[in-house]
């Protein structure tokens, strides 16, 4: 099994995530042409920030661990692209993002494109996002704050897994940010990230595990 590095990792790295086994995970994928259907980002200090409905939450770096590497990816910009990117102001975007309600639903806004515009307005005004958000939205939208528009399209709000997945100013740093750990070194408060989806809850999942 294999646990994140926190002397790995970088701020902003991101966590892409499949659930082999999950029926909306493949339709996600489908529709994205992706491998993927869920993102993370890494903030830094030990701290990860995902979108699990109902809310933006945040969890600590050793929190989970991967049963293997097979349904995941961890994508860094390379180091021409990182020097162009604000990270000020990168963070700062995602950080506001915490205030945001997160749900699935809004995917059908973003493969609808119909997400208002004085929404739109705002965020470009002001780089404040005042809508829900998804997943992917918490990668593309501070992102494009700090100046890197993975879209290429000047549509941040619209970019999805396929987009992530196959910018070209990110490398694959999978193999170096994670450690791999046998099952006894593992503590009672680390949990498969993969089983956390079935239940729809990380909150219940953590409960049930812990009795």
């Amino acid at each position: 099994m294999f646990i994140l590095d926190e002397k790995i990792l970088e701020p902003f790295d991101i966590l892409l995530v499949r659930f082999p086994d999950d029926e909306t995970s493949l339709k996600i994928r489908e529709t994205c042409n992706s491998e993927y259907s869920h993102a993370i980002i890494y903030l830094g200090n030990g701290s990860f920030i995902e979108g699990v409905e109902p809310i933006v939450s945040l969890f600590s770096y050793h929190r989970y661990y991967f049963p293997d590497l097979d349904n995941v990816k961890v994508l860094r910009l390379n180091e021409e692209t990182k020097s162009k990117l604000n990270s000020t102001e990168t963070e700062t975007a995602l950080r506001r993002l915490s205030y945001c309600n997160y749900s699935k639903r809004l995917l059908y806004y973003i493969k609808k494109r119909t997400i208002r515009e004085d929404v739109i307005k705002i965020f470009f005004a002001n780089k404040t996002w005042q809508g829900g958000i998804v997943c992917t939205s918490l990668i593309t939208l501070p992102y494009y704050a700090g100046g890197i528009d993975i879209s290429k399209k000047n549509e941040p709000f619209y970019a999805h897994f396929g987009d992530i997945e196959r910018y070209e100013n990110f490398v694959d740093v999978t193999a170096i940010v994670f450690k791999q750990i046998d099952e006894g070194e593992l503590n009672n408060e680390t949990f498969d990230y993969l089983t956390t989806y079935r239940t729809g809850s990380l909150l219940e999942k953590q409960l049930l595990s812990s009795e």
